[in-house]
């Protein structure tokens, strides 16, 4: 199936959210410098010790929250044209 170049850049934006939205949960997990307390059900121990490694997961942590917000206003603009322009997209998500 040959795609136009607006689908290219559809179907590479959404590969780029879940891939940044995947950081961002492992580099959250990853620079916590405590146990992680799951509503006092579950706790789970601080998954590193070394003060370095966890400042550079913080740092990546942070940036990849910028880029994911900058990528969902992107998605939100794009899904507001489509609607404005009669492609009714999210007429097709409801069940």
């Amino acid at each position: 199936m040959l795609r136009t170049p607006a689908q290219w850049t559809a179907f590479w934006v959404h590969k780029c959210m879940y891939l940044v939205t995947g950081v961002v949960l492992t580099s959250g997990v990853m620079m916590m410098d405590r146990a992680i307390n799951v509503f006092d059900v579950l706790s789970i121990p601080a998954p590193l010790e070394s003060a370095g490694l966890i400042a550079v997961f913080k740092k990546i942590h942070d940036v990849s929250c910028v880029v994911l917000a900058v990528l969902v206003v992107l998605h939100m603009g794009a899904v507001i044209r489509h609607e404005v322009s009669g492609h009714r997209i999210l007429r097709r998500m409801l069940w």
